[in-house]
């Protein structure tokens, strides 16, 4: 889809949730592999900016990108890529992972390019978040029998429908999402919400836990 849709060479997909840190989904060659690689042996590098910052990250021109990364040197340049794009995976307030793009030739990505290439991340985004919570039940067995439980859990969903500006089963999966990506109940996760310890915006900072401050 990336390869076949934008101007790129290769393309490698890491998802961030769940109990791991990070889980390597698939790369399209060797060159892919080693760029994901270098980023993660050193701990910086545009996939970490992109998460960080849930924006794109855009390299024209990899031979300047130990100015910005002085941990990569020229890691970027030698695994064979003279441009990177980095591009999040987002779901509303949850963060999935992020898509590394790389061309063999320097140059940046048009803006026309750009929108659709975060058009792809956007179906990307929600296919893995269907995937991650499907293999997450079928391994577990949870579900929601509790009356109570199920009537916290669709007040939740509501709070969190009027938050996002999304539907209530896209405000359900961005609850069980969250409450996977941070090892709790779906319970746990929906009295965080209607606590209002826990809020879902579309604001970059959509997640904060109000109690501590902390953001998620």
């Amino acid at each position: 889809m990336f390869l076949t849709d934008l101007p790129v060479t290769g393309a490698a997909i890491s998802i961030f949730v769940g109990t791991a840190n990070e889980t390597r989904m698939g790369a399209t060659d060797d060159c892919a592999i080693a760029l994901d690689e270098a980023q993660f042996s050193v701990g910086e590098g545009p996939r970490w900016d992109a998460m960080r910052t849930r924006a794109p990250v855009m390299v024209p021109d990899t031979h300047a990108a130990h100015l910005t990364w002085p941990g990569l040197g020229t890691a970027l340049a030698d695994a064979g890529a003279a441009a990177v794009f980095a591009l999040p995976l987002i779901v509303g307030a949850v963060n999935i992972g992020v898509v590394e793009l790389y061309h063999t030739h320097p140059g940046p990505l048009s803006r026309s390019k750009l929108l659709h290439a975060l058009s792809l991340t956007g179906k990307t985004s929600w296919a893995l978040m269907h995937s991650i919570l499907d293999d997450s039940r079928r391994s577990t067995g949870a579900t929601e029998s509790e009356p109570l439980a199920r009537r916290e859990i669709h007040q939740a969903t509501g709070m969190i429908l009027v938050q996002a500006g999304v539907s209530a089963a896209e405000a359900l999966m961005l609850l069980r999402a969250h409450a996977f990506a941070h090892e709790q109940t779906l319970e746990e996760a929906a009295q965080a919400v209607i606590s209002r310890r826990l809020t879902f915006t579309t604001k970059p900072d959509a997640v904060k836990d109000n109690a501590s401050g902390e953001e998620h």
